[in-house]
């Protein structure tokens, strides 16, 4: 008669992989999980293309380059006014802000805007 692990056996069994699997393994610079969900890095990374000199994302203004987020935000438009145009673009900042900008917004579609940040 052959025997066989039954259900808490089994769950017994599965519990200790899981534990010894999901230990540290020796890896150095292990920073806590708290610590790495909310870390920030230390550089931007910005998608390039050699052919336009710059990403395609980024339009310059105010003598300065800017990103266009992915994110699109939804904005009343009565929050926002014409501050120029960036590449031919028209570009917003809201009302109760002065230059020189932290993030200025482009159209996208009816109430949404993307967000433009200044390339450090």
């Amino acid at each position: 008669m052959r025997r066989t692990i039954g259900g808490r056996g089994t769950a017994a069994l599965l519990l200790v992989g899981a534990v010894l699997g999901c230990r540290d393994v020796g890896l150095q610079g292990n920073i806590p999980l708290q610590e790495a969900e909310n870390r920030q890095y230390r550089y931007a990374t910005y998608e390039m293309t050699e052919a336009a000199g710059h990403g395609a994302n980024v339009v310059r203004f105010d003598a300065r380059n800017w990103m266009a987020s992915a994110v699109l935000e939804r904005i009343p438009e009565r929050l926002l006014r014409p501050v120029g145009d960036a590449d031919g673009t028209p570009v917003f900042a809201p009302v109760w802000t002065e230059p020189p900008y932290a993030s200025i917004y482009a159209p996208a579609d009816r109430g949404l805007w993307h967000t433009l940040r200044p390339i450090p």
